[in-house]
């Protein structure tokens, strides 16, 4: 087989992943979403099953043909899928006992070498916040040294999305942050 062959196989199975992961995260996230009623699917077991996949999908780079197929979702609708299946997934469980290893394996995506997933770290962490509320202050203190760290990063849309999730923990815990960092 030649190589240029090899190459056009090897994207068209990368898009298909991307395709089929895109199709996974938004059938869990409704999964997640209308998983009400007595008969939990997310239950403490399934929720241990499938947090490290589903968080692991945040250093997928998405393959490199993309941009030239219009039949498969964009990077951004990918990301977009990912930071409210994961943020759905928080709200769902309901209980801290599982939001703190939930927010550890986000937080430590945000110590990745690439960019997209520092951010769509952030993102999951921005999501929790807006969403569990005053629910989320029982994380602070595991979060704030991440974002001690993001606050110091290279990458100007990475520090500032940080910057912006710092002073809504400090709005919702009514009190300066600073200090922690």
């Amino acid at each position: 087989m030649e190589a240029g062959n090899m190459n056009e196989e090897n994207s068209v199975l990368s898009l298909r992943n991307w395709h089929l992961r895109a199709l996974v995260l938004s059938s869990l996230h409704k999964c997640f979403l209308y998983d009400t009623g007595s008969k939990k699917f997310l239950d403490s077991s399934n929720f241990q099953v499938l947090l490290k996949p589903i968080v692991s999908q945040l250093a997928i780079e998405p393959p490199s043909s993309l941009e030239e197929n219009r039949n498969v979702p964009s990077t951004k609708e990918v990301d977009d899928l990912l930071v409210v299946c994961i943020g759905q997934m928080a709200v769902t469980a309901g209980t801290d006992l599982l939001w703190k290893p939930l927010n550890h394996e986000v937080l430590l995506q945000t110590r990745s070498d690439m960019v997209r997933t520092r951010i769509l770290g952030l993102r999951i962490v921005k999501y929790l916040l807006e969403n569990l509320k005053e629910e989320y202050l029982v994380l602070l203190a595991e979060t704030i040294p991440f974002l001690g760290e993001l606050l110091e990063d290279v990458e100007l849309s990475v520090k500032s999305l940080a910057q912006e999730i710092l002073k809504d923990m400090e709005f919702l815990s009514g009190e300066s942050l600073q200090e922690y960092l």
